[in-house]
């Protein structure tokens, strides 16, 4: 779709006698004066301009350092030693039968046949626009020649914006555009300047659709279109591409290119984003290619009339565009040593960033990416039986195509070692694959190729998950269907006995709903005790560089809860719930390594309750939420097999991460104003090379004249994982809870269901908790019959809960000890077959004391 580029900040006759007595980055009135007046205007105000710029630039170089002394940068910036002469004409492609107008900028005392540069406009511009470009460019020596493109010129913006609109989804642009161009470099050798121009030095610039067309006379391949391509020319400076194509279509450009952009080049209208700005550059695998990002340029930054406002960016605009032609049009070697070694980007300092590929000394970039799926079983395993080459047969193994689609780099990116790292946590928290591994190749040729290895997990999978942790009994049958036509969604049938209810669901998730990191997740459920509908779609934040995230929540149901005492059972009471909830984020902070985000959104929650048994019932509760909060991550990964799933690895974030979320329900809604705060932080701690401490907090609260169902959590683990030729790791776990004034339905508790092995379910309850484990696993470190990784592990848990005002003391804490074994099921999603046998060392609320046997297929924390 192509974006809007026009003509927005013109000058009035006022300003040009105000701006010889004021600064000019005072100057901030726009008008738009007729064609006419704008040329009086320019004619008046360039003496001051060059004067105020002549002052300017003597300030500037007075204060460089020496460092800088030598630098060209001034001489780019400052208009060229050429007067400068203007001529419009019109001109017609017969074979067309259209009209060509044409505004030519040419150096008037040129003795030579001068370069070329043949600028193209964006959508709603003319020829008369980009005024400062043309002047520049000829005064440094080339013939620019500015054609208007008929139809797509002001004859569109004075139709209004809707016209505007539509004629950016006007796909006939794709023809007329780069055909126009065509038509001009057949044309200017006979026309009245031919004597003036080198045809065998022509070079191609535009904006917006302007870039498309200069990609298109380079070779970019459309779909459904003829080639345009053009071989007279041999230099391109494409400004803020418009369109969006498939990577593919830029892989047979091969001429030198100076993109532009800016951090602020977006156009949601159009759905265009800065980072799509970036996806020629990163496609291209010819040498020669700069990108310049501008910072705070937007799309109109490059077409707007110059101002006090804009000038920075006109100037390093003037600068990497004269020192690009210079270099790749007159073939001038200092320019071009001037750019390789850095040059622009010193003059730029920290308002631009220039990135280069295919130029001696530029940053290593990611050549080929080639991706290699296995299914269930590697040939290598196949040969063991015929039971895993009919396992293979009857898998749908995973396309390679899907998983690039979750990658976070491409072909032409910069190399960044963090991204890899991040698009290998991704993969493996995909439900269909059981490993992903990504590994560089050495450097080329400026380049390094990447290796994408998966492996599958089971795609249709059969789940009996089972337990008795606590005296009570849990069991889930469960059919998933994963990686459905290969679009890595999957439909899981479940019905399942847990401590509160019996149920049967059916439930939809699809990782690439819309696109790669778009969740879908829709749950249906049928209970003993009521029922549950849930839709939720969203983009997280996947990555440190993603730019936006949302999530948009339905759920509503019916459920039966018990509230506890002394391990016995006071209370049942049944709870209708709704929540509706919407959310959405944006990075406003984007590094390598660090995020800063903002967080809006709104949240209809409601809850009533109805009492079963007891007199306990909790308060109906009705809010309706007006959401904010900042966000700041930062990436710090770690991965480690043998910690929780044997040999699948882990992945743990050690970068710091913090949230906080405030919101407001307003009166009429509830009784009163009600204030909402909800806090998160974790990070994490290298302790020396084996071990990590991962700790995490989180608060929250609501507040309506005093804090109600105010919870602090602390929660922290230590892994330490020795070396030693027998693979073991030693886990520990400490959680507390801590609330006041709680709602009626919250409790805390400490007890077999929640790391207390050796006690029953809901034997310690209260306002506060904490749980301590420590485990010792040693693992076998190989699989048997390529299905079964055994491990056994030694224990120690103790914990306790009391109710608000009570003290928390040692000597009331429940502690016990024991043995256990672990089955890690290979190819089957986090599954662990757990039978663990503690010894209590203490009496129970209900009395019991001594040796009990838990099991269940996950860690017991």
């Amino acid at each position: 779709m192509f974006e809007i580029a026009l003509n927005l900040s013109t000058r009035s006759l006022v300003a040009a006698i105000v701006l010889s007595a004021i600064p000019l980055a005072r100057l901030q009135s726009r008008s738009n004066p007729s064609l006419e007046g704008r040329r009086r205007w320019r004619a008046v105000s360039q003496r001051t301009l060059n004067a105020l710029q002549g002052g300017l630039l003597a300030v500037l170089l007075a204060t460089s350092t020496a460092a800088f002394a030598d630098e060209p940068a001034s001489a780019y910036v400052a208009k060229g030693p050429h007067p400068v002469a203007v001529l419009r004409q019109e001109w017609v492609d017969q074979a067309r039968n259209r009209r060509v107008p044409v505004k030519i900028y040419y150096p008037a005392d040129a003795t030579a046949p001068s370069p070329v540069v043949i600028f193209s406009h964006g959508l709603g511009n003319s020829r008369e626009g980009y005024e400062y470009l043309g002047q520049h460019w000829a005064s440094h020596g080339f013939v620019s020649v500015h054609p208007e493109h008929v139809g797509a010129a002001h004859d569109i913006e004075k139709k209004g914006l809707i016209a505007l609109y539509h004629a950016g989804n006007d796909r006939t642009y794709w023809r007329t555009f780069p055909e126009d161009i065509r038509f001009v470099i057949d044309h200017l050798p006979q026309s009245s300047i031919g004597n003036r121009v080198d045809m065998r030095r022509v070079a191609v610039a535009g904006h917006s659709l302007g870039a498309y067309a200069t990609f298109a006379e380079a070779g970019l391949v459309v779909p459904n279109e003829p080639s345009f391509r053009d071989a007279r020319v041999i230099a391109g400076i494409p400004i803020s591409m418009s369109e969006q194509f498939p990577r593919a279509a830029y892989h047979d450009i091969n001429i030198p290119l100076l993109h532009i952009t800016g951090t602020r080049d977006s156009s949601i209208v159009y759905k265009t984003f800065p980072h799509d700005r970036r996806v020629p550059f990163e496609s291209i695998g010819g040498r020669d290619q700069y990108l310049l990002t501008i910072a705070g340029a937007n799309h109109s930054t490059y077409s707007d009339d110059e101002d006090a406002h804009n000038r920075r960016a006109h100037d390093l605009i003037r600068a990497s565009t004269t020192a690009f032609l210079d270099a790749y049009l007159d073939g001038d070697a200092a320019a071009k040593a001037w750019l390789a070694a850095g040059g622009l980007q010193r003059f730029a300092s920290e308002d631009a960033a220039l990135e280069m590929r295919g130029v001696p000394g530029a940053a290593v970039r990611i050549g080929r990416i080639d991706v290699h799926t296995t299914p269930l079983f590697s040939e290598a395993e196949e040969s063991q039986g015929r039971f895993y080459e009919i396992a293979d047969a009857l898998h749908t193994p995973t396309h390679a195509a899907l998983v690039r689609k979750f990658l976070l780099f491409h072909e032409g990116d910069l190399f960044d070692s963090k991204r890899i790292a991040e698009s290998e946590k991704n993969l493996r928290q995909l439900d269909f694959i059981k490993t992903a591994t990504i590994t560089p190749g050495a450097e080329h040729d400026g380049v390094v190729d990447i290796g994408v290895d998966t492996q599958d997990e089971w795609t249709t999978d059969p789940n009996v998950d089972f337990g008795h942790d606590g005296g009570v009994g849990t069991w889930s049958l469960n059919v998933t269907q994963k990686d459905l036509h290969g679009t890595g969604a999957e439909i899981a049938v479940t019905a399942a006995r847990d401590p509160e209810r019996t149920s049967r669901s059916l439930e939809l998730i699809h990782p690439a709903f819309l696109r790669a990191y778009t969740n879908l997740d829709v749950l249906l459920m049928k209970a003993s005790d009521g029922g549950e509908v849930r839709i939720d779609v969203g983009q997280p934040f996947f990555s440190t560089t993603t730019p936006w995230s949302y999530d948009l929540t339905f759920d509503h149901g019916a459920r039966s809860q018990r509230l506890f005492e002394g391990g016995v059972e006071i209370s049942r009471f049944h709870q209708n719930y709704r929540d509706l909830r919407a959310m959405f984020g944006t990075a406003i902070s984007i590094s390598d390594t660090h995020a800063h985000r903002l967080l809006f959104g709104t949240e209809l929650q409601d809850s009533e309750f109805s009492v079963l048994e007891g007199a306990t019932r909790p308060e109906d509760r009705h809010f309706r939420w007006a959401l904010a909060g900042y966000e700041v991550a930062a990436q710090d990964l770690v991965k480690l097999d043998y910690v929780d799933h044997d040999s699948r690895f882990d992945d743990f974030e050690l970068g710091p991460h913090a949230r906080v979320t405030l919101g407001i329900s307003p009166h009429g809604v509830t009784d009163r104003v009600t204030e909402e705060v909800i806090a998160q932080a974790s990070t994490g701690f290298r302790l020396g090379d084996h071990a990590l401490l991962l700790p995490r907090l989180s608060y929250s609260t609501r507040h309506a004249g005093s804090a109600e169902n105010e919870i602090a959590s602390a929660e922290a683990r230590l892994l330490w994982r020795p070396a030693t030729s027998v693979i073991q790791t030693f886990v520990t776990r400490l959680r507390v809870d801590e609330g006041h004034n709680l709602d009626r339905d919250v409790q805390f508790f400490a007890d077999g269901l929640r790391g207390l092995r050796g006690y029953p379910a809901y034997a310690l309850e209260g306002d506060r908790a904490v749980v301590f484990n420590a485990e010792h696993r040693v693992f076998l470190g190989r699989e048997l019959l390529q299905l079964f990784a055994p491990a056994a592990a030694v224990f120690f848990d103790s914990g306790s809960a009391v109710s608000q005002g009570q003290q928390l003391r040692i000597h009331d804490f429940k502690s016990d000890f024991g043995v256990g074994l672990r089955v890690a099921i290979a190819r089957a999603e986090s599954t662990v077959l757990r039978l663990d046998i503690a010894y209590a060392l203490n009496q129970s609320p209900t009395g019991k004391r001594g040796f009990v046997i838990s099991f269940g297929t996950t860690q017991a924390f």
